[in-house]
């Protein structure tokens, strides 16, 4: 998904499969939020090695941005997305661990997919959807 700053308004083209707006923002917000988290675990310097100038109040920023348009994508009001995001988190575990390293861009982008395929798709952008969280 690459470093995108405050560009939200796009799809992600691989070859063979696109990512659409809904499983952008839900990688960047997952993504965010567990830089956030290494920086309070292990201090913001070890975030700093993984990605420069990202300080935890501009992680803090970059989630606001992520939640509210996953919102607006969406169209759901916040209590939606919140309990898309629990069952998301809940899928997204045991996904995480038996992924092992994603040392190749080949890795990463099949794991993409299956978090698009088996997550982001079910729980926000099948048919239904949202009335089934609610």
């Amino acid at each position: 998904l690459g470093h995108s700053g405050d560009f939200y308004n796009h799809k992600v083209s691989r070859v063979g499969y696109m990512l659409y707006q809904e499983t952008v923002c839900f990688h960047r917000l997952i993504i965010h939020m567990l830089l956030l988290a290494a920086a309070k675990l292990y201090g913001p310097a070890h975030v700093q090695k993984l990605c420069r100038g990202l300080t935890p109040a501009l992680l803090a920023e970059r989630m606001e941005k992520d939640w509210l348009k996953l919102k607006d994508v969406l169209g759901w009001r916040s209590v939606e997305v919140i309990f898309a995001l629990h069952l998301a988190l809940e899928k997204l575990e045991p996904l995480l661990a038996g992924v092992g390293t994603m040392g190749t861009s080949d890795d990463i982008e099949r794991f993409e997919q299956i978090v698009d395929h088996e997550i982001v798709g079910p729980i926000f952008m099948a048919r239904g959807c949202r009335q089934a969280i609610t």
